[in-house]
């Protein structure tokens, strides 16, 4: 902080450093009963609806002209199975791997979602805060982000967090960002890193 140059003298900073809101994590690919749709757009789902339908009346066209006598109602069920399953195919094949990789991962892997995601909301619900309470965190958090001191909750070890974290009395807490990676490195499970980053002196030695 500024006004430490008041009582000692800093070097330049060895490592980066800044101001992370670390809250916990809820699963996002269950909330959205449409996740099959997400991968296209609406424009795009349209398009593939029209070269199915365009695909399925060149078949039916060609099977009709040759007089096709096993063009039955069979054969119709299986040509109408068959333009609904082209959409499915192409994108599997798809040459370009990097869109089919993502297309993959947005059906099949689970994205985890902050449960808050901008610290204003946490400010307009005067929700409670955890912080290192030997820091200057707390300090920050209420002079700098103005939230309201009541709000700022002392916390005097890292272990601590996941207890608060579960019984309801904090919604978000602040650290450093090398203890942040501490922090997340040890709770790995339901945690996660949300909101823009508060950029600071970083770590230096002091005399």
């Amino acid at each position: 902080m500024a006004d430490r140059y008041v009582y000692t003298e800093f070097s330049q900073p060895y490592i980066e450093s800044g101001l992370v809101m670390v809250v916990t994590a809820k699963p996002g690919l269950k909330d959205s009963k449409f996740i099959a749709l997400n991968p296209f757009t609406k424009l795009m789902w349209l398009k593939l609806a029209a070269v199915s339908t365009a695909t399925g009346f060149v078949i039916w066209f060609s099977e009709f002209a040759t007089g096709n006598d096993q063009f039955t109602c069979d054969s119709i069920l299986q040509t109408i199975c068959s333009i609904l399953w082209l959409p499915v195919t192409i994108i599997p094949l798809s040459q370009n791997r990097v869109k089919r990789e993502r297309v993959t991962t947005m059906m099949t892997v689970p994205r985890l979602e902050p449960s808050v995601k901008e610290i204003g909301f946490l400010r307009n619900s005067n929700a409670a805060l955890g912080c290192n309470g030997n820091s200057f965190i707390c300090r920050y958090l209420i002079s700098v982000l103005n939230f309201n001191p009541n709000n700022v909750k002392p916390v005097n070890s890292i272990d601590e967090y996941p207890r608060l974290f579960d019984n309801g009395e904090i919604r978000a807490a602040f650290f450093i960002a090398p203890h942040a990676k501490v922090f997340l490195a040890k709770y790995c499970n339901g945690y996660i890193v949300s909101g823009p980053s508060f950029k600071l002196g970083g770590f230096g030695f002091v005399r």
